[in-house]
C-alpha cells in the first residue's frame, strides 16, 4: 500500500525527480512548490503531464511559507 508524501521544493531539480520517482512506485505524492503560476507554471504543466502519462499521483500543491519567527524559550 502507497504512503501520502509531502515534498517541497519540487519544481525542479531533486524535488522534482524525488516526486516522480515516488509516486512511480505508487506512492500519492503532493509536489510542493511555492508558486503555482508565474515562474512556477511550467512546472505546474509538466508534473500533470506526468502524472496523466504514467498514471500516477503527483499533485502539484502551492505552498506558502510562513515568515520565521524567533523562538523564545519559556
Amino acid at each position: 500500500m502507497g504512503k501520502i508524501i509531502l515534498i517541497s521544493g519540487a519544481s525542479s531539480g531533486f524535488g522534482a525527480l524525488t516526486a516522480r520517482a515516488l509516486a512511480d512506485e505508487g506512492h500519492t505524492v503532493y509536489a510542493g512548490m511555492r508558486g503555482t503560476s508565474g515562474h512556477n507554471a511550467a512546472a505546474v504543466s509538466d508534473a500533470q503531464a506526468y502524472a496523466k502519462r504514467t498514471a500516477s499521483i503527483c499533485e502539484p500543491s502551492r505552498w506558502t511559507c510562513p515568515r520565521r519567527t524567533r523562538w523564545t524559550p519559556p
